[in-house]
């Protein structure tokens, strides 16, 4: 099955056209002419999208209001964006990323960069959910355990063992002792 994007954007060219090479290479694409209705989109279907291209200047709502809507929501935290936009300063990608976008590509962007980025983006955003997924399952024995001793040997170690416990111990569905 194609995976499914969404596509935000004003100008009912690029749209088009963005749309027209998207699908030509297998992707499922919907579209949204502004911020807001792409909020109501993926509101209504928040399971429904992998991945969504946006614009930064918009009517009603901008690409970057949407990010910060979106980022301020736990169900779309993760979810991956790349901004798509003719803004080209240092500033404006700065901006982009701030918000929360996980790429940031200036239009006209070729076919093939935005075909890359967008595998790109899909395959670390599946890498994320089944290491999530991996570590929830490993996580639903900590109720099982009454004492542990850690032995690591390097502050990396330390970072991951520190974030593992911090992520486990965020979870309310695991009973406290």
């Amino acid at each position: 099955m194609a995976e499914k994007l969404l596509l935000v954007d004003d100008d009912a060219f690029i749209r088009s056209i963005t749309q027209e090479v998207l699908e030509k290479v297998g992707y499922s694409v919907e579209t949204a002419d502004d911020g807001l209705e792409a909020w109501e989109k993926i509101s209504a279907n928040h399971a429904g999208y992998e991945l969504m291209l946006l614009d930064k200047h918009m009517p009603r709502m901008d690409g970057i209001a949407l990010l910060q809507r979106m980022k301020a929501d736990a169900r779309f935290r993760e979810f991956p964006v790349i901004m798509l936009t003719g803004d080209t300063s240092p500033q404006d990608v700065v901006d982009g990323l701030d918000a929360g976008a996980y790429y940031y590509l200036t239009k006209p962007s070729t076919e093939q960069v935005l075909k890359q980025v967008i595998r790109n983006a899909l395959n670390d955003f599946a890498q994320k959910r089944e290491l999530r997924s991996q570590v929830g399952q490993q996580a639903k024995s900590l109720p099982l355990l009454r004492r542990a001793e850690f032995c690591f040997q390097t502050l990396q170690q330390a970072r991951d063992l520190a974030l593992w416990l911090a992520d486990a111990s965020m979870n309310p569905a695991i009973p406290s002792c």
